[in-house]
């Protein structure tokens, strides 16, 4: 959800500093994943505040080679595939591209993305519909 490896170790510190702080306040009525994912959703959007930076999700650019393939074309459209996912993910708005993160990559439940969001069922399912359907059409050159 962040570009910058800076505000990424930044987050991840302030998260483990503010869920240890807050340790007394953990009331087990989700898991402790979704409480740490809540409070560094908050971390991030504090960052945005900040600074608006544009969210990247690092995992994405990882993917793009692959040392089992040998084919140049195969890794070069995966690279160009992953490129456009993620200007594409980077002009969604944030609430949008957080429902989808955590659906399509972290594979969360709509439930505890409502949690770590603090939005509604219907209004988590409702961001992740809008960015699907808005991805789709930014890349229905791989379809």
């Amino acid at each position: 959800m962040l570009s910058e490896e800076a505000d990424v170790a930044d987050v991840v510190q302030e998260t483990f500093l503010a869920a240890w702080r807050q340790l007394g306040s953990f009331r087990a009525d989700s898991s402790l994943q979704t409480w740490l994912f809540s409070i560094c959703s908050h971390k991030i959007t504090d960052i945005y505040r900040q600074v608006r930076t544009v969210p990247l999700d690092e995992r994405l650019l990882e993917a793009n080679t692959d040392p089992a393939t040998d084919v140049p074309f195969s890794g070069a459209s995966n690279s160009q595939f992953l490129a456009a996912l993620d200007a594409a993910l980077a002009e969604l708005p944030v609430r949008q591209r957080a429902a989808w993160v955590l659906r399509e990559i972290e594979s969360m439940t709509f439930p505890e993305i409502c949690r770590i969001l603090g939005l509604s069922p219907e209004a988590v399912r409702g961001h992740h519909h809008r960015a699907t359907s808005t991805l789709r059409r930014r890349l229905r050159r791989w379809r």
